[in-house]
């Protein structure tokens, strides 16, 4: 005995599986915005989801998204005119910055809704 199933009969089959891939990374985009720290709120407001294809891409697309997701070691900032603060003495030239930890809201937020 032989069963063929012809390729006819997978017809719509990827409509179905770009509906799944695109309503899962709707999920991770929310929770990864859960999970992102705010301060001004502008990294929350510039994660997205996109589709291309069969696939979902989840960005945070501000230029410490980074930052935030991997953490920073102690660095060294000069040159920058926004160093200034209460009771600093000014000009501050350069500040000692003890750095950040990583905090993994796009790897949890993936994790969380079953991608690894």
């Amino acid at each position: 005995m032989r069963i063929v199933w012809h390729e006819s009969g997978f017809a719509g089959i990827d409509a179905e599986i770009i509906r799944f891939i695109s309503r899962l990374g709707d999920r991770v985009a929310d929770m990864a915005r859960r999970l992102a720290p705010v301060d001004t709120g502008a990294l929350v407001a510039s994660i997205e989801k996109e589709m291309a294809g069969k696939t979902a891409i989840i960005s945070a697309n501000t230029d410490y998204a980074v930052y935030q997701e991997l953490g920073t070691g102690p660095h060294v900032i000069e040159g920058n005119p926004s160093l200034n603060w209460p009771g600093a003495s000014h000009p501050v030239e350069s500040v000692n910055h003890p750095g950040n930890p990583a905090i993994h809201y796009l790897r949890t937020a993936l994790y969380s809704i079953g991608g690894g």
